[in-house]
């Protein structure tokens, strides 16, 4: 089944956030990019040097691959949102080939693109770092590491298809390391990823304050913005975790990252609630740097245990956090 390219109505709220309805905001910014919008000229050449129109059948060739060209990339962008697309190769030799914003990886082991994340996050947060983690009893160590050792025990459990492969949807923890993964991948493929905010992951103390950090971030490379973070070092002004321009509108937003710490959830000492409490506040409010006319917007996070959380959520929300983790790469 094709996905259909999302459609807003006239009478919808804008896409871009103004509150206004689509007419009465950025629909007459689109109409005339529509009517100067004129038929494709397919030249064709036999030497490359005389061009000429080019037969009817070969027009009709090459627009039916355009669109194809055009469809797809529309369902690429409603699944996986306004990100550069995937850059990935297998080579002759068996080899596979990623490239995450100018840095080449590749292994003779990858199947899925969850094989690749599996290997991608140690060598993000660093090869070392993550040796001396595995080397201190499981309690002590970060939590993206006991993330990972839980998901590949429980993906070993799994029964084998007749390829080989193993597939099942995923537990908590398993859950947790390819959204996390996920999310350090797109941040970095699409912005790039500064060593001062790794240091703040690979901090149990701060990471779960900056991994609420890395899921606003990569949530508004999804929806289509430009991210421009702040001076966290500058203390004479208040200010933003970053602030974001939505390329289609050119709207500019201050976004901050809300993260209430909970006793044994993420490296947070003390045993987790039972049934911990959920409240909402209001934070529509103009809270960027003094000196931007931005509004701003917030990310509110609830942290609780995979035990707690799994209780809510159920199995089929995991399916829409994961969608499919034995998705192949390419």
């Amino acid at each position: 089944m094709m996905s259909r390219p999302w459609k807003i109505g006239r009478n919808e709220p804008c896409s871009c956030g103004s509150g206004k309805k689509f007419k009465k905001c950025c629909l007459p910014k689109v109409k005339p990019m529509e009517a100067n919008s004129a038929k494709p000229q397919i030249m064709a050449s036999k030497d490359g040097t005389v061009w000429k129109e080019a037969p009817a059948e070969v027009h009709a060739k090459a627009m039916k691959m355009f669109e194809q060209k055009s469809r797809k990339e529309a369902e690429r962008v409603a699944r996986f949102g306004q990100i550069r697309p995937q850059i990935s190769l297998l080579t002759p030799e068996g080899y596979r080939l990623m490239v995450v914003r100018g840095k080449l990886y590749y292994s003779a082991t990858w199947k899925f693109f969850s094989d690749f994340l599996n290997d991608y996050v140690p060598q993000v947060l660093g090869v070392e770092w993550w040796k001396s983690e595995m080397a201190k009893p499981e309690a002590e160590r970060h939590p993206v590491v006991i993330w990972r050792s839980q998901g590949i025990a429980y993906m070993n459990a799994q029964p084998a298809q007749a390829d080989g492969t193993k597939v099942a949807l995923p537990c908590g923890a398993l859950a947790a390391f390819t959204c996390f993964a996920y999310d350090l991948y797109v941040v970095d493929d699409n912005g790039g990823l500064d060593d001062e905010f790794l240091q703040r992951l690979k901090n149990r103390q701060l990471f779960q304050g900056a991994r609420h950090e890395l899921f606003a971030e990569a949530t508004c490379y999804r929806a289509g913005f430009s991210v421009e973070h702040e001076n966290e070092k500058d203390g004479s002004t208040r200010h933003a975790e970053f602030t974001v321009r939505h390329a289609p509108t050119g709207q500019l937003l201050s976004v901050e990252a809300k993260s209430r710490h909970r006793a044994g959830v993420l490296a947070m000492p003390g045993m987790p609630e039972e049934k911990p409490t959920v409240a909402a506040y209001n934070f529509d409010k103009r809270r960027g740097s003094e000196e931007s006319e931005a509004p701003a917007r917030n990310f509110c996070g609830h942290q609780s245990s995979f035990q707690v959380g799994g209780k809510s959520a159920g199995a089929t929300s995991w399916e829409r956090i994961v969608p499919a983790y034995s998705r192949p790469i390419g």
